[in-house]
């Protein structure tokens, strides 16, 4: 078999397996169940700052322009 039948075949594979997880994965977890759980895991590494309001939501806290790392341009 030419090495090109063997790309073409590995690349289908792999899209079709790439296709199958990622539905897999977009069923069992919501939209909303996933942005939750990155927050969590920003705030928990120390990327992003939160308060808990009266409502016993949380909020995002903008940080100081010195401890913001995007050095522009």
């Amino acid at each position: 078999m030419e090495p090109i039948y063997w790309y073409i075949t590995a690349y289908c594979v792999g899209s079709a397996v790439g296709l199958y997880m990622g539905i897999a994965y977009g069923l069992k977890q919501s939209r909303n169940q996933a942005i939750e759980d990155t927050l969590c895991t920003l705030e928990a590494e120390h990327y992003i700052r939160t308060r808990i309001d009266a409502n016993d939501n949380k909020q995002l806290i903008k940080l100081p322009h010195k401890y913001r790392t995007y050095k522009g341009g």
